[in-house]
């Protein structure tokens, strides 16, 4: 998303584009880093290879319960092998990858193991039928574009805020550890208010406003086409450009429907209210 939003402001922002550069390479860089090098050091392990392609088993999912006919023997025998076929019907949604990534049924050290079998499949399948794998990403990425719910729809639910309790591993009740991943309230009246808050925000007619970002995305792109008009300047579309690097972001590489990966733009959304009456009042108003 960095990279996407340092391509977008470099021609908009002509006076700092050096510092613009700059500080998105910084941003592009320091995650691969970490991963390679700052983890580690840490004793932090990394995640599995599979972890990382988690789209990739639910675009399969996805292509083998559409167009079965697509797989051959070799190919049913390699997913069969990570999971019974069973759970890649299962988990055939476009909307989410967790029915089958987190199925207990998926094999993960399988997975793991074969991972390059696994990404030449994907593959070839882009290349035969690349309209299977970008309406899975297209569907998956709806928390982007589309404004209104998917939770009709299987594997559409939207993620919001766990305020469950975390469990822990064995062994580890009674730790300090423990005692620091409960919840703790300061005020149990002001908890219960905030619970009564989150369960009414969490009604469906409000889920458009409060939890998705699409919205907010295109009132910021009206916001910036509207004072570019009034003021002439190319930098006021700054904003809308990072607005629209993350939502390209989440087009590109999204797991499920939820709130977290589109919280930029409500943020930015909410701050350009004012901006955006001001400058509908100004394009309305006679001259």
């Amino acid at each position: 998303m960095a990279l996407i939003a340092a391509v977008l402001l470099v021609p908009l922002l002509p006076v700092a584009r050096r510092w613009t550069a700059a500080v998105a390479a910084v941003a592009v860089a320091v995650p691969p880093l970490l991963m390679s090098s700052g983890y580690p050091a840490l004793g932090v392990a990394p995640p599995p290879r599979v972890f990382a392609y988690q789209t990739v088993f639910g675009d399969l999912a996805v292509a083998y319960a559409e167009r079965p006919g697509l797989f051959d023997r070799g190919q049913r025998e390699l997913l069969t092998g990570i999971a019974p076929i069973g759970t890649w019907l299962r988990g055939a949604t476009c909307h989410t990858v967790s029915r089958v990534y987190f199925d207990p049924d998926f094999d993960g050290r399988e997975a793991e193991r074969r991972v390059s079998e696994v990404m030449d499949l994907w593959r070839g399948l882009l290349v035969r039928a690349p309209g299977v794998i970008l309406d899975a990403r297209l569907c998956r990425a709806a928390l982007a574009w589309q404004v209104g719910s998917t939770a009709g729809e299987p594997g559409g639910e939207l993620y919001r805020f766990s305020l469950r309790d975390p469990v822990l591993p064995p062994g580890w009740e009674g730790t300090p550890v423990a005692a620091v991943m409960r919840g703790r309230p300061l005020s149990e009246g002001l908890r219960a208010a905030a619970l009564s808050a989150l369960d009414a925000a969490g009604a469906h007619r409000l889920e458009w406003l409060l939890w998705r970002g699409a919205l907010w995305c295109y009132l910021c792109y009206a916001t910036a086409a509207l004072a570019r008009r009034r003021t002439g300047s190319r930098a006021v579309a700054a904003v809308a450009a990072v607005v629209c690097a993350q939502q390209l972001g989440v087009l590109l590489t999204n797991t499920a429907q939820d709130f977290r990966f589109m919280v930029t733009p409500i943020i930015i959304g909410v701050l350009l209210v004012p901006t955006f009456l001001r400058e509908t009042r100004a394009l309305l108003s006679p001259r």
